[in-house]
């Protein structure tokens, strides 16, 4: 149970009821997040502004706790969706999720097995660094597969690995000395993809049923975000 002005738990999900709402406060940043159910959330996770949603929906609350630098991330079983100050809202269903931004600006990061389509219908200008920026408008992101199964979270899990594996390289490289400014970008960029790519993958694991298949896709899990978090000897 989550009780009134209480913590939120460290560890494992938090379980909403139909029409349940739930708001978290940093207490570091005073940002605060609403959660909305029927759902699934993880609020805080890893101690950090990352609110992982399986199920059900999040809202932002612009004005609270925003600071230069200083982003929040929306990981989802499709996408990533980071932001310094804006007003948007999530929602996350079995087979798609959609993406609302009606103040400030907005970068979604996609799963191999999603796309987004605006609600005009065009698509999202993507950055160079793999992002697609979204401001004053809303999108749709279908899955072409399923994302809650064993096999799309074995395919999450193995973009994890692989991301991870590069961005640990390009940071070896750095260590080494002699790099240039694109491998420096390079390597910036590729770490944020790391980060993003092995949330969604914790997020599909996560939310599997308890079995032996599951929990073998925890190790390798670790593994691949060890990599990019970790800092390679020289």
């Amino acid at each position: 149970p989550v009780l009134l002005q209480g913590p939120l738990p460290a560890e494992g999900w938090v379980a909403l009821g139909p029409h349940a709402r739930l708001v978290a406060k940093d207490p570091r940043t005073a940002r605060e997040t609403t959660f909305r159910g029927a759902g699934r959330a993880r609020a805080c996770a890893g101690f950090s502004e990352e609110s992982w949603v399986a199920s059900g929906s999040f809202e932002s609350s612009p004005g609270a706790g925003e600071a230069p630098g200083g982003e929040e991330w929306v990981v989802t079983p499709l996408a990533v969706v980071r932001y310094a100050a804006a007003r948007l809202r999530v929602e996350v269903r079995p087979r798609d999720e959609s993406v609302a931004v009606s103040d400030g600006v907005a970068f979604v990061w996609l799963a191999d097995d999603a796309h987004l389509r605006t609600s005009d219908g065009g698509a999202a200008a993507r950055g160079d660094d793999g992002w697609l920026r979204l401001e004053a408008t809303s999108a749709t992101l279908p899955a072409s597969g399923d994302p809650g199964s064993l096999e799309g979270a074995r395919t999450a899990v193995a973009r994890c690995g692989a991301v991870g594996r590069a961005a640990h390289d390009l940071t070896s490289t750095l260590l080494a000395g002699g790099a240039d400014a694109s491998t420096v970008a390079s390597q910036v960029a590729t770490r944020r993809l790391a980060r993003a790519a092995c949330a969604v993958a914790a997020v599909r694991q996560g939310a599997l049923p308890t079995s032996e298949a599951s929990a073998a896709l925890a190790r390798p899990l670790a593994e691949a975000s060890e990599a990019w978090r970790t800092l390679a000897p020289p």
